[in-house]
């Protein structure tokens, strides 16, 4: 298939493995880190959408309302639309490590310390989009949730990534969880741990929920999550057993993802529902891909 180029220069930020990997953050952190000085636009392929948007569209322009976030399938259409009636000065391409269609000027792709390659096979037997020697094509490999895993656990991924690919720079993001009790109310950080001595009843609709019941823990809560599908659309009977499982359990919080919250709060659910949020915060190599954005932005022909 043919490639086109935008006039503005591409970060690709995607993945070699399916389901969660702490994609999303990493494009809200480098869309943050960006932004301080360039005005930055996110081209979204965008899933099961609804009045806002995909799951992830509609959490990016929450966290970001300063960023023009524009979904659709084909990324070289929206970018050329976005133009027209925005100004932007750089493009991340959320999810695009797979996207050939459109040129880019820095591939970043996101491996989760918590299931780094994907059991090691294809889908459907494993979770690799590609082979594992698909991180070739990257100029960086950003592991992420290092936080959730042991040292040691971390020095092995990064040795086989390093196998794979060594001219790869690799960056490290820790997943940084608070609390907040709505949309508009100060975030608790996990630090203060929030949920210790109360009773929670838990649930999630993501790709990963291991990172989230582990933030559970960090937050003072031994509570297992009740796990939907990934992209999860709720329903009234889903707020029923909810309240049901609540019960049993002397619930007296209820605690889901920011991604999950929208679709929930929509169906009026017992107070109090608490709000679970999740950041990648940069832990190493950060000079370095400054370093290596500013010399992709100059490429790229950047404003």
């Amino acid at each position: 298939m043919p490639s086109h180029r935008l006039p503005r220069p591409v970060i690709c930020v995607g993945n070699i493995t399916a389901g969660g990997t702490g994609k999303t953050p990493v494009v809200e952190a480098l869309a943050r880190r960006i932004g301080e000085k360039r005005k930055v636009g996110i081209l979204i392929r965008g899933y099961a959408p609804g009045p806002d948007g995909s799951d992830e569209v509609g959490l990016l322009r929450t966290n970001l309302p300063g960023v023009g976030v524009f979904p659709g399938p084909d990324r070289v259409r929206m970018g050329r639309e976005a133009l027209e009636a925005n100004e932007i000065d750089v493009f991340i391409l959320d999810d695009g490590f797979q996207h050939h269609r459109l040129e880019r000027d820095l591939d970043i792709v996101t491996i989760d310390a918590l299931r780094p390659f994907g059991f090691g096979r294809l889908l459907p037997r494993g979770l690799l989009r590609e082979p594992i020697t698909g991180l070739r094509r990257a100029r960086v490999v950003a592991l992420t949730r290092t936080n959730q895993v042991e040292v040691d656990e971390v020095r092995a991924i990064r040795a086989e990534i390093e196998r794979v690919h060594p001219e790869a720079m690799i960056i490290e993001c820790a997943a940084v969880s608070s609390l907040a009790r709505d949309p508009d109310t100060p975030e608790i950080p996990a630090s203060a741990r929030p949920l210790e001595g109360k009773t929670v009843l838990a649930f999630c609709g993501i790709g990963n929920p291991e990172t989230f019941s582990r933030s559970l823990r960090e937050m003072g809560s031994a509570s297992a999550p009740i796990v939907f599908p990934d992209h999860h659309g709720y329903s009234s009977d889903d707020i029923r057993f909810l309240e049901a499982e609540g019960k049993r359990s002397g619930a007296t919080a209820w605690v889901t993802t920011q991604k999950d919250e929208p679709k929930v709060r929509r169906l009026s659910p017992p107070s109090p529902l608490w709000t679970l949020r999740l950041r990648a915060e940069f832990r190493s190599g950060l000079e370095a891909l400054d370093e290596i954005i500013e010399e992709a932005l100059a490429s790229g022909r950047a404003v």
